[in-house]
């Protein structure tokens, strides 16, 4: 009785699974045809606006490729909160040297969330991009396509991969930023967005009416997105390479708990259709791992080696379908490790949120 009743609910789990990862989670096809668009798109009419804090080291690498691109922006404003390694002083130079940089500096830090929201009051073009100071466009016509994306009053959700290294810490996180990214531009596909990473984000102005205003929240660009959603902003996708923004993930275990226990802190403010989609995938997940165990101490070992490549299949699917976001050749050779790894390590970082929430800056 146990056996069948194990197999039945590996069969439940494989279905749900095999639901989400290739029916629910399909990405949009949104690459740009700039020959067929109007070159008023590439106009000056929007602000790159970039928070930092401590980052002095990462300014003098990254200014030079925000300042390359080929659609001039209206500005680059560089807001500094309270950072204690000169680069308040360097953002003040890199003002004075460049026209097009502008700089918006607080002595004390505040948050990365209130320095935010003044620097997005302070811009006057018409729409503005986001990104962090650790990102790099992947070409020097990101800024161009992310704009050529944009309908009006609307949004335009990014893609932002992390670098490849080595190690088991740097696999997990390129794994789990794809598997997030698949997430949240599938949903915005099917007209459900909840999320937007603002590593690559661009809106029209009339967007940062809905930015937050509790800065005791974490998440301010799945906020800003959910509010823009329900109010019917109209939000788009930009998938195409060019239009990527690479960033380097963690060097350590410790400091990738710790921006999960930030990132998945935010789900707290989802609405109920995100948690059931977000939630129920992760159940799914769960429950076949908890199936597999039983089938093992029940003796059923060739139903659990079955099963396992079956939900090998499924996975080794999504990743075909999710080619045009880059997949590492690493992660194919360790997929069936990194997911349960990667549900083991959710599991841990939830329950610590149990325990103790996180605000701290970004």
């Amino acid at each position: 009785m146990v056996p069948e009743l194990l197999i039945s609910i590996t069969g439940v789990s494989l279905g749900a699974l095999f639901l989400h990862r290739i029916i629910l989670m399909r990405l949009p096809v949104s690459y740009d045809d700039s020959s067929s668009r109007d070159e008023s798109t590439q106009a000056s009419d929007h602000t790159l606006v970039v928070c930092v804090h401590d980052g002095a080291e990462l300014l003098h690498k990254q200014l030079p490729e925000w300042l390359d691109q080929r659609s001039a922006t209206a500005e680059i404003l560089l807001i500094d909160d309270g950072s204690q390694d000169g680069s308040a002083e360097l953002i003040h130079r890199l003002a004075s040297k460049h026209a097009q940089v502008r700089a918006l500096l607080h002595p004390v830090q505040r948050g990365k969330k209130a320095a935010l929201r003044e620097g997005l009051a302070s811009v006057q073009s018409d729409y503005i991009l986001l990104t962090d100071v650790d990102c790099a466009p992947a070409s020097t016509d990101w800024s161009r396509h992310m704009r050529q994306r944009c309908q009006p009053d609307g949004i335009v959700l990014g893609y932002s991969p992390i670098r490849a290294a080595s190690g088991w810490v740097s696999r997990l996180a390129r794994y789990e930023n794809l598997l997030t990214a698949v997430q949240y531009l599938s949903a915005a596909h099917r007209g459900r967005a909840y999320m937007g990473v603002g590593r690559n984000l661009l809106y029209h102005e009339s967007v940062r009416a809905y930015f937050p205003q509790d800065d005791d929240l974490s998440g301010d660009d799945d906020l800003l997105v959910q509010a823009a959603a329900d109010a019917g902003a109209p939000i788009s996708t930009c998938t195409d390479p060019a239009a990527w923004t690479w960033t380097d993930g963690p060097v350590s275990f410790g400091e990738y708990y710790r921006q999960r226990r930030r990132q998945i802190s935010v789900s707290g403010s989802y609405g109920f259709r995100q948690k059931a989609f977000l939630m129920s995938h992760s159940l799914a997940v769960a429950i076949f791992y908890l199936a597999m165990i039983g089938l093992l101490l029940t003796g059923q070992v060739w139903w659990m080696v079955g099963s396992i490549c079956a939900k090998a299949l499924i996975d080794y699917l999504l990743l075909c379908r999710s080619r045009p976001l880059s997949i590492d050749k690493d992660l194919w050779w360790w997929l069936i490790i990194l997911d349960p790894l990667l549900l083991g390590f959710h599991i841990c970082v939830g329950a610590s949120l149990l325990v103790q929430k996180t605000t701290v800056w970004k």
